[in-house]
């Protein structure tokens, strides 16, 4: 643990303030867990942007890949 506070997470978290965030962000943070968030984030890609995320859950762990639809070549490393 990095943190001496086990709570930090949820300290930092009640700081923050909606209109900090965009509405991607927004929802995910109002999902009941993390695969929901990813699912509304996903979902939010492919009605605003050429983006598609692809969830694939295999037992306990899931895989995430991120596909730019028009890119030619690979995408930016950022």
């Amino acid at each position: 643990m990095l943190a001496s506070d086990a709570l930090v997470g949820l300290r930092i978290g009640g700081h923050a303030r909606p209109d900090q965030f965009d509405p991607a962000s927004f929802a995910a943070l109002h999902s009941a867990n993390f695969g929901e968030a990813l699912q509304r984030l996903a979902r939010y890609k492919r009605l605003s942007c050429p983006e598609d995320i692809c969830m694939v859950q295999t037992g306990n762990q899931m895989t995430i890949s991120f596909h730019w639809l028009r890119a030619q070549g690979q995408a930016p490393w950022c």
